[in-house]
Order: structure tokens, then C-alpha cells, then sequence
């Protein structure tokens, strides 16, 4: 399956999904991520999930920007990399896939080039999103703001 088909079986795809682990095969070329991917309507459950990428030709991961948050990086969107990131990274053959995945809290990019063909397999069950930084709201609700310092 492909990278798109994968995420259009997901609610959220990987879209909110908080990058827990990443490993790379040098000798096999062989990447793998782990994710908490959001699994329902408000993103208040997640679910551990594996994906594998083989032929991996290159892994550039971008330091955090200045204004990044601590903690692992979520992810806000990943796609085919753009003709204006592309200079900056190796050249690989037409066989290849480049992705670019922005990491919201980092304000960052990761970067690779691999075969099209993903596997996944769902490695936990599911647990409540303790800290809330995946939950959604929807157009019309009211949200609870926490109250702010007293003034003095």
C-alpha cells in the first residue's frame, strides 16, 4: 500500500499524529516510525502504530526552530517534498518517493526518500490522550479556557 492509501484508512491519517520512535536500517535501507495516531472522531483516543518504509535512499531530520516546543515531534502534515525543498537535499532516481513531514511543536521538517510501498501494523492498544494535545473541537462548541493569574 501506499503512503496515501494508509492514511485514508486512519480517521486523522497521520495528521496530529506524535512521532514516539524512529529507527533506520543503514545495511537493509530499511526505515521505520512509530506514531500515537488519533483513532476517533475528537482525537481523544490513540493508538500505537508502526510504519515501514524499505530502499530508503536519505533521512534528514531538521534541528527544531527557534520558538519549537520540548517533547516528540506531532505531526501536522506529511506530502511529496516541494520543488523549493528539493535543492537542498540529496538527488535520488525516478524509482523513489521524497516526503516532507512538518512537525507542528518543532517547526521543523522530516525528510526522506524511499520506495512507495508502506507497511503498518498497529502495535498497542488503545489509551485516552492524557495530556489533551490531540483533542479537536467543532465549529459552534464552547471551549473551556483555564482561568489566567490573579491580578494584584
Amino acid at each position: 500500500m501506499t503512503l496515501d492509501e494508509l492514511e485514508g484508512t486512519l480517521p486523522w491519517g497521520l495528521h496530529d499524529a506524535v512521532l514516539s520512535g524512529l529507527a533506520i536500517d543503514y545495511v537493509g535501507a530499511r526505515l521505520t516510525m512509530e506514531f500515537d495516531i488519533p483513532i476517533d472522531e475528537r482525537q481523544n483516543t490513540l493508538r500505537k502504530g508502526r510504519v515501514g518504509w524499505n530502499h530508503v535512499a536519505y533521512l534528514v531530520i531538521d534541528p527544531p526552530g527557534p520558538n519549537a516546543t520540548a517533547g516528540p515531534p506531532g505531526l501536522t502534515d506529511t506530502h511529496p517534498t516541494s520543488q523549493a525543498q528539493t535543492p537542498r537535499l540529496p538527488n535520488v532516481g525516478g524509482a523513489l518517493v521524497r516526503y516532507s513531514m512538518f512537525c507542528n511543536n518543532w517547526n521543523t521538517f522530516i525528510h526522506f526518500a524511499c520506495a512507495e510501498d508502506v507497511s503498518f501494523e498497529w502495535i498497542g492498544d488503545e489509551f485516552a490522550d492524557k495530556d489533551g494535545t490531540n483533542q479537536v473541537s467543532f465549529p459552534g462548541e464552547e471551549i473551556e479556557v483555564p482561568p489566567g493569574p490573579e491580578k494584584t
